[in-house]
């Protein structure tokens, strides 16, 4: 009968005895003890190797579905993620290709219920025909249709959306338009940044026209310039603001871990975390040697071009990006990175 042996699933070494069983861990050994047990059922008799029969629960094929075909390259390093919507949905897919997710939010959403300079805006957007309406978010497009329901407005305001050109930003403010009953007239193409959207009104015609602009967390100052450049009249709409959490010792340990070269990877998902986070550490003295820690210390991951031009922007290069702008290409990119050729 052949003997049973175990190994280590990242090192590849023999144990002396199964793992539970206080045999000591082997040397580079990343993920013990719960995503690196393997059993074998006797050794190859081609090439002495151990044969495997199952892995642990961790690392069993549903656990890594879909995002990396059942591997788990990231092996118990840890990833350092500032996004705060869906941030606990991201922590589950770094669990499932081996990672440790470290939660330092950077942003909190703040609505702008009791704008009183967004009602007057309103009022005067309903008052006369809009030519062209560019909506940026999914979240933002809806606040702003709520908005100007309890303002007593959302009739009128419909039918303004309904009498102008419409334009989406991405396939989220699309969403939210369609489930509201509005048709779209024209939506951009991936990556869905700020090009794509100047390259679709480049065959409008917006001289002399009005054009309302729904904002997201932070004013596109770009796209702005370029409809006032083309003699546009601009109507600014801000639904809601980023703003820093109420508490900030997560984003404050992060930086700290980050100094310790604790981080293996760190994940941006907007340009407005790259802001904050910098804002963060500016106020802690750190401003000067975060772009050092970014670049030398951890790999710094982008989910799309926008998110990369802010890193650029404070001398932090992305190493890691998606070809898509999506969470799930995000993550396989992750593990992509570091998964053996």
């Amino acid at each position: 009968m052949p003997s049973r042996a175990w190994t280590c699933w990242c090192t590849r070494t023999a144990w002396p005895g199964p793992p539970r069983c206080g045999a000591p861990r082997p040397a580079r050994c990343w993920a013990w003890p719960r995503w690196c047990r393997r059993r074998s059922r006797g050794t190859s008799r081609r090439s002495g190797s151990p044969i495997p029969t199952r892995r642990c629960c961790a690392a069993g094929s549903r656990y890594g579905e879909g995002v990396n075909g059942g591997h788990l390259p990231l092996l118990g390093l840890r990833v350092g993620l500032l996004q705060t919507r869906y941030a606990a949905e991201l922590a589950a897919l770094i669990e499932r290709i081996g990672g440790v997710p470290i939660l330092a939010p950077c942003l909190r959403e703040v609505r702008n219920d009791d704008d009183a300079e967004l009602r007057e805006r309103l009022s005067a957007l309903v008052s006369a025909p809009v030519d062209v309406f560019v909506f940026q978010t999914g979240v933002g497009t809806a606040a702003l249709f709520d908005l100007a329901a309890e303002a007593g407005l959302g009739e009128r305001f419909g039918e303004a959306v309904r009498g102008a050109l419409v334009v989406a930003r991405g396939p989220k403010p699309l969403t939210v338009l369609l489930r509201l009953g509005h048709r779209v007239d024209r939506r951009t193409e991936v990556p869905h940044t700020t090009d794509e959207l100047v390259w679709l009104l480049e065959a409008v015609d917006l001289e002399g026209r009005r054009v309302a602009v729904q904002h997201y967390g932070s004013p596109n100052q770009r796209l702005v310039a370029h409809l006032r450049d083309r003699a546009a009249d601009v109507i600014e709409l801000y639904s809601y603001r980023w703003a820093l959490p109420d508490d900030v010792g997560p984003i404050v340990r992060f930086l700290d871990e980050l100094c310790g070269g604790r981080v293996a990877v760190t994940a941006f998902t907007s340009a407005s975390q790259v802001e904050n986070l910098f804002m963060v550490a500016a106020d802690r003295g750190m401003e000067g040697e975060l772009p050092g820690w970014l670049n030398e210390r951890t790999i710094t991951a982008a989910i799309g071009p926008t998110c990369a031009r802010a890193l650029e922007q404070r001398d932090v290069a992305a190493v890691i990006r998606p070809e898509r702008p999506k969470m799930v290409p995000f993550v396989r990119a992750i593990a992509d990175h570091f998964s053996p050729l």
